[in-house]
């Protein structure tokens, strides 16, 4: 009987490990998703500052040609 009881007590914390191991995981993977957002929309920034800095490299040089061509007239 007292062996039986402890049987029951092992399978009994058993089952809670694997609920709160199940939790755990469904966490995990939430968390994995978020970051994996964020990365994504830290990548497509990246692009978009390398887009804006080759735009407004691209009007300073422009900008500096019209002055050059306004001195020399």
């Amino acid at each position: 009987v007292d062996l039986q009881r402890k049987v029951e007590e092992r399978n009994r914390l058993l089952a809670e490990y694997k609920k709160e191991l199940c939790q755990k995981d469904r966490h995990l993977q939430q968390q994995q998703t978020k970051l994996d957002e964020m990365l994504r929309q830290l990548s497509e920034a990246s692009y978009q500052q390398v887009d804006l800095e080759r735009e407004l490299e691209h009007k300073e040089a422009l900008l500096a040609h019209c002055m050059k061509r306004e001195a020399e007239e």
